[in-house]
């Protein structure tokens, strides 16, 4: 939990922390030989990317509005608890949610800074497009619900209830993976 809250939090706990939450059952200095042992072990190589930074990346890129990244961001959330998505690499998995966010809410073009940054083009996203609109046509009826109740909040700008998500748009880029 150490080495995990050092990576992902703004402000890890301390080593005291970790003494305490254990009763004092581990030291100072056990938590902190183990962590070394741990490391070592991993080569420190314990971390890959998101698809949430290669998509803050090409939404600068591709001058995204704050309402189409916060759908992008949903796109790929709604993806999380799909299995067949993992056969997609997250920069793949970002690219193909701002290709469909840039669809419904902008002119849909893949521009040539989309392509330069996200190091796709258009028929790399499609099929990853398709399944990910297939995804979202059917997220009404799916047994997951958290992500779809969490972007109907304010916070998240309603997202999940925009109409567009299940509308003529939507549905053609669903059936770009049925012809592929």
């Amino acid at each position: 939990m150490l080495i995990a809250s050092k990576y992902e939090e703004m402000y890890a706990p301390e080593v005291a922390d970790f003494v305490y939450i254990t009763d004092s059952t581990y030291s100072n200095t056990e938590i902190k030989a183990m962590e070394r042992n741990i490391l070592k072990t991993l080569d420190y190589s314990f971390g890959n990317p998101l698809c949430l930074h290669f998509l803050r990346r090409n939404s600068r890129a591709g001058d995204a509005t704050p309402q189409m990244h916060t759908m992008a961001k949903f796109l790929m959330e709604l993806c999380l608890p799909d299995y067949s998505m993992l056969e997609y690499l997250p920069s793949l998995v970002a690219a193909a949610a701002l290709y469909i966010s840039n669809k419904l809410y902008s002119d849909g073009e893949w521009t040539p800074a989309l392509r330069h940054y996200s190091q796709y083009t258009e028929p790399d996203v499609l099929p990853c497009v398709g399944k990910m609109a297939s995804l979202v046509l059917s997220m009404h009826t799916a047994k997951q619900q958290a992500v779809k109740n969490k972007y109907c909040s304010s916070k998240f700008m309603r997202i999940a209830k925009e109409p567009c998500l299940q509308g003529k748009i939507m549905k053609e880029l669903a059936s770009v993976s049925l012809s592929q």
